[in-house]
């Protein structure tokens, strides 16, 4: 995402406003080059008069004709581009040798994550060096504070609970730090050193704070498990976030178990089985969409981890690298054996917290989704069972192509079986029509602090999985 703004020379005398951002490239950018004059900016959704809207995102660009293709092009490219700006006369009027011309400068500034938010390479080299200064005057305590409540998650910490202390934010630290073989002393691994102190931790606070809520409110049912539902993008990192969680709750003395919506897929044999009924349906070919999992084992599954009374609960296991990477249920006695009553369960998966909708509006946007939005109504039996949702928000979800590619190159390389990146590529485009049909109606709900009734926390994601 970034904005391309003007920023003319003090001798040119026309303003030109900044519009709103949007996801361009170097592509969009060339075949719009509708020299409309005068302004040049990138922006999303409504347009301005006289200018040509493009993209699947409705975003649209201006541009004054003295830029030019070449200039366009650099400028995609973030660099900066000097052009020749008509002076504002009928230039049509006079012949070419009396043609006055002013020089003005075009740039790209970035927005988002390690952007310049609209700032000039100037003002940013005078805050680099205020930092820089900073620094030398705190101690590593005080560095890490200032690094802390820098983080997108820590003000919304502060929303429903106060932060920890200090000490409590290094111990953990040095805890995830360990088990992440990382080195954040002195902040030295600065994005190893974000994942810990602007996710994991104020994740970790945050959903401990809630748990400590909703079991007070249910104190006298006895000390059932607190049950988070997890809802991020696949390959966003659950796996590894499940297990920094696991590593927290334990270090305070809770018992903390995760499950994963996959691992209630159906066994391969009833999975052909429904690709044969619904032959006709691409979207249940395989696994992956509602339809294509035992929803009642699973609400068995939460049901029994949710008792109060001391017993066993057995957890499926499902591998995916199975099957040439079709994957298949393990054996019942090759499931996981949990001990009741538990404090944490975590469930997780790509489509936790999604809720059925209008089949007619569903059906627009593929017509297999029919079905599957029937099958989803079956799944809010899950949704009832959770106590609270962490939604991993991500606008760009054509990333997932990448992500899931990433995970099943590291199966092979572990010795497991997996699939070729075609394969990927069609496994994948079965999951893209639900993540349009029903990504906005949770994202909008989580923003609002509540799905499915119940307190959600929204963090939206880039690319890099970091926290925006």
């Amino acid at each position: 995402m970034f904005r391309m703004i003007f920023a003319p020379t003090k001798h040119h005398r026309q303003s030109f406003p900044l519009f709103g951002s949007g996801p361009l490239s170097e592509r969009d950018v060339l075949p719009s080059a509708v020299a409309t004059g005068g302004r040049v900016g990138v922006g999303h959704g409504r347009r301005p008069k006289h200018c040509r809207s493009f993209g699947p995102e409705r975003s649209w660009v201006m541009v004054p004709r003295h830029v030019g293709r070449l200039g366009l092009a650099a400028l995609a490219a973030g660099a900066s581009v000097v052009g020749r700006a008509p002076e504002r006369r009928r230039e049509d009027q006079l012949p070419a040798s009396q043609h006055h011309t002013r020089t003005c400068r075009c740039e790209v500034r970035l927005w988002g994550p390690g952007g310049t938010l609209g700032r000039s390479a100037e003002v940013l080299a005078s805050e680099a060096a205020a930092e820089a200064a900073k620094r030398k005057l705190q101690s590593p305590a005080e560095e890490l504070e200032d690094f802390i409540q820098k983080g997108p998650l820590y003000s919304r910490l502060l929303l429903s609970c106060p932060s920890p202390p200090l000490t409590e934010w290094m111990e953990k630290g040095e805890l995830l730090a360990k088990q992440l073989s990382a080195n954040v002393t002195n902040l030295s691994d600065r994005e190893m050193a974000k994942r810990i102190y602007h996710l994991y931790l104020p994740w970790y606070f945050w959903m401990r704070h809630q748990m400590i809520e909703i079991r007070s409110a249910r104190s006298r049912e006895g000390p059932s498990a607190v049950v988070f539902g997890i809802s991020a993008p696949q390959g966003f990192g659950k796996t590894t976030a499940n297990e920094s969680l696991s590593l927290l709750f334990h270090a305070d003395g809770l018992s903390f178990q995760a499950i994963s919506i996959d691992d209630f897929y159906l066994p391969a044999s009833w999975q052909e089985e429904v690709a044969q009924v619904y032959s006709e349906n691409e979207l249940l070919e395989l696994r992956g969409n509602p339809g294509t999992h035992d929803v009642h084992l699973g609400e068995e599954t939460l049901k029994a981890l949710k008792r109060v009374e001391q017993g066993e609960v057995c957890i499926p296991r499902f591998d995916k690298s199975a099957l040439n990477g079709k994957g298949d249920q393990l054996p019942r006695n090759r499931w996981d054996r949990v001990q009741t009553p538990c404090d944490v369960v975590v469930v997780e998966g790509w489509m936790v917290g999604f809720s059925a909708c209008d089949g007619q509006d569903v059906a627009k946007i593929h017509p297999g989704l029919r079905l599957v939005n029937e099958k989803l109504k079956k799944y809010q039996a899950w949704n009832d069972l959770i106590d609270c949702f962490c939604v991993f928000a991500m606008d760009e979800i054509d990333q997932v192509y990448t992500w899931r590619l990433q995970a099943e190159e590291a199966m092979k390389r572990s010795g497991r079986g997996g699939m070729s990146s075609e394969e990927v590529k069609r496994f994948v485009n079965r999951f893209m029509p639900a993540y349009l049909a029903y990504r906005p109606q949770l994202y909008a709900a989580a923003a609002e602090g509540s799905v499915s009734g119940k307190t959600a926390l929204l963090c939206k994601i880039g690319r890099d999985r970091s926290v925006l």
